[in-house]
């Protein structure tokens, strides 16, 4: 792959499902180290979408990553990735059943340097970023959790390639 300065990446027609599969190879060690059950569902007919692909992935790893990580003194530890359209945008859904986020935390979860994770653990940058990222791209990312139940991340991309 040949490097690319920062911000200079073009965008391509890319597989959100594709890029999943990068990411859950990246994660696979600590996916079966923890015995995490990963159910994956992608609908058919799910176009692919024009993005800049390592951007797209540096997303999904950050859900993912922040899906293991909430499922680790879970009972159930289960991850759910789902792809599909939604009108105008592919909508990819990262759902776990992990400790959840508390209401007071949701609103302020993707400022800058803001983390629920303890000292030393983590940056808080990863949802910020992803936030920054999906905004590029003309989408939106949308967080729902219940404490005790677990977390879902909606990440809306627009399916038409963007003027510009």
């Amino acid at each position: 792959s040949r490097m690319e300065q920062e911000g200079e990446e073009d965008y391509e027609e890319e597989s959100c499902a594709l890029i999943c599969d990068r990411v859950f190879k990246l994660l696979s060690y600590r996916v079966e180290k923890e015995g995490i059950l990963i159910n994956r569902h992608t609908a058919k007919g799910t176009p692919r979408i024009w993005m800049k692909v390592n951007n797209i992935q540096q997303v999904v790893l950050n859900l993912i990553s922040n899906a293991l990580e909430s499922v680790e003194k879970s009972k159930k530890k289960e991850i759910g990735l789902d792809i599909r359209r939604k009108g105008g945008f592919l909508q990819l859904t990262v759902s776990d059943t992990g400790c959840g986020i508390p209401a007071k935390d949701l609103e302020k979860i993707f400022d800058p340097f803001y983390t629920t994770k303890p000292v030393g653990k983590g940056t808080g940058l990863g949802l910020s970023i992803s936030h920054s990222i999906v905004a590029s791209h003309g989408g939106k990312i949308l967080c729902e959790s219940k404490v005790g139940k677990g977390t879902t991340f909606k990440v809306l991309l627009p399916i038409e390639k963007r003027k510009g």
